[in-house]
């Protein structure tokens, strides 16, 4: 006799999340298979998809913002990812050990603690994390340019692109 197994849960997840790239900031709920902060670093992830999406240009662009019900982004493009809600961010696991950095990219210069994973030093933290995403802890956000409304200046939890680090310093 077979027995009736429990249905198991969706692991579709639904997440409010701003990105930011060298046109725009973008806002709207990114859809993940399972826990957010492992989702952006899956291995052949390739595009994002934001739906209820706003953008909202750099005033340099002179591009007008929209709210587009979907927008779909290259993960290769994107410099930057702050999840907004409390149910992404209690999802994250913290590292144990973290080094405070300051790091440079083209659109964001963002303080905060870095994981230092195994033997990891300052120097070569990157080397170390595997995923095109690295997270900053209890950051702090200085914005290259101005956007056309109102940017956070903080944030629990940041990922930033790891091909888009221009500099880092401890910080």
């Amino acid at each position: 006799m077979l027995k009736r197994s429990t249905p198991i849960g969706s692991p579709v997840q639904h997440h409010p999340v701003d990105m930011f790239n060298d046109i725009s900031w973008v806002s709207g709920t990114l859809r993940t298979n399972g826990n957010p902060n492992n989702y952006i670093n899956q291995d052949g992830l390739i595009y994002l998809v934001l739906e209820q999406a706003h953008v909202v240009p750099w005033t340099f662009s002179g591009l007008p913002t929209s709210s587009p019900e979907r927008v779909v982004t290259t993960v290769k493009r994107i410099q930057g990812m702050i999840f907004t809600g409390e149910d992404a961010i209690g999802q994250f696991r913290r590292p144990p050990r973290l080094g405070m950095m300051i790091i440079t990219t083209p659109m964001a210069v963002v303080r905060g603690q870095v994981p230092l994973l195994s033997e990891a030093k300052m120097e070569n933290f990157l080397e170390f994390w595997r995923g095109v995403f690295f997270p900053v802890l209890d950051a702090s956000l200085y914005f290259i340019a101005e956007g056309q409304g109102e940017l956070p200046e903080e944030a629990p939890i940041v990922y930033l692109n790891r091909d888009y680090v221009i500099t880092y310093v401890e910080g």
